[in-house]
């Protein structure tokens, strides 16, 4: 639910919450609805019985996310937007996943 209220997409998710208290509470909540790329990683389904198969998927989660959120890019400066890629793509080294 919370990722539904920040998370930047073409559709207005604003209709959700319009009978929600947060709503009632105001400019200070409601201007920020809908602003902001949500990274989500659900790894609930992952039944993994090695830690290298893990570390696999859970790169797999986290290019997924850089996929979803590709529009950022063009406000990354270039060494960035070469990370960016990186982890999309999951040819980033293991040090990359684990600071981003």
């Amino acid at each position: 639910m919370i990722s539904t209220f920040f998370e930047k997409t073409e559709n207005d998710n604003s209709v959700y919450f319009k009978d929600l208290e947060i709503w009632r509470c105001g400019d200070k909540y409601t201007s920020e609805q809908g602003k902001y790329p949500v990274i989500y990683l659900d790894l609930k389904d992952v039944y993994i019985t090695s830690w290298q198969d893990m570390l696999s998927s859970i790169k797999i989660c986290i290019a997924r996310e850089y996929k979803r959120h590709r529009n950022i890019e063009s406000a990354l400066i270039e060494k960035d937007v070469q990370i960016f890629r990186s982890l999309e793509d999951e040819t980033a080294s293991e040090a990359h996943f684990a600071i981003r």
